[in-house]
């Protein structure tokens, strides 16, 4: 998998068309990051295989692995951090790109493509058409002004929108009793909270 870090990054950022996003697409080279939300260039890449050794299993490591390295003797003390870093790396479970001089495979992934962030420099895993890492957000960008467990929220429910609507319903409510106990508002439930809300201020057509 060739890596584009070396090459002279000089695309300008892209404004972002007036009025409107544009969403994620297999069939754009400048896109709305899905990870960091800014319009600009997407860099893609095909997917080249090698298949393991029979009887092997893809390489998950660790905390023990991470002092299993501490406990290599002769170690270098640069190799060792070099180590530690990459284990830790992979622990974010996130996709990322490590250099191999020693392989290229021939072997291409079909339907198996990865798309790279030129803001944030963070990989999106697309099969076929579709955004598979990560989840795509849908809906209106969450209030500045929101506290920062009930944005949380509902991030996860515009994440999870297309694959559970049911989820993504649960999440919003939690969010609006999470910000009815943030503005203080009386009542045993939900629908009392709101109603105090309301005789403080609220306006009725923000809850139909």
């Amino acid at each position: 998998m060739a890596d584009e870090e070396n090459q002279n990054l000089t695309v300008e950022h892209q404004p972002r068309p007036s009025g409107k996003d544009v969403p994620p697409s297999i069939e754009r080279d400048a896109f709305c990051c899905p990870h960091c939300g800014a319009y600009t260039h997407q860099y893609w890449y095909t997917v080249h295989v090698e298949r393991m050794k029979k009887g092997s299993t893809p390489f998950v490591p660790g905390n023990e692995f991470l002092e299993h390295i501490d406990e290599i003797p002769d170690l270098p003390a640069q190799k060792r951090e070099e180590w530690k870093k990459l284990v830790q790396k992979h622990q974010t479970g996130k996709v990322f790109f490590e250099n191999n001089e020693n392989y290229y495979g021939e072997t291409v992934a079909s339907n198996l493509n990865l798309s790279k962030c030129y803001t944030c420099g963070e990989i999106a895993v697309w099969v076929y058409d579709r955004l598979l890492y990560p989840p795509q957000r849908i809906g209106p960008e969450p209030n500045e002004d929101l506290p920062e467990a009930v944005k949380t929220d509902y991030e996860e429910a515009r994440s999870i929108l297309n694959l559970s609507p049911r989820g993504a319903a649960a999440m919003l409510r939690l969010c609006v009793e999470k910000l009815s106990n943030h503005l203080e508002a009386a009542g045993a439930s939900l629908d009392d909270k709101i109603a105090d809300l309301v005789k403080k201020g609220l306006i009725p057509m923000l809850i139909d």
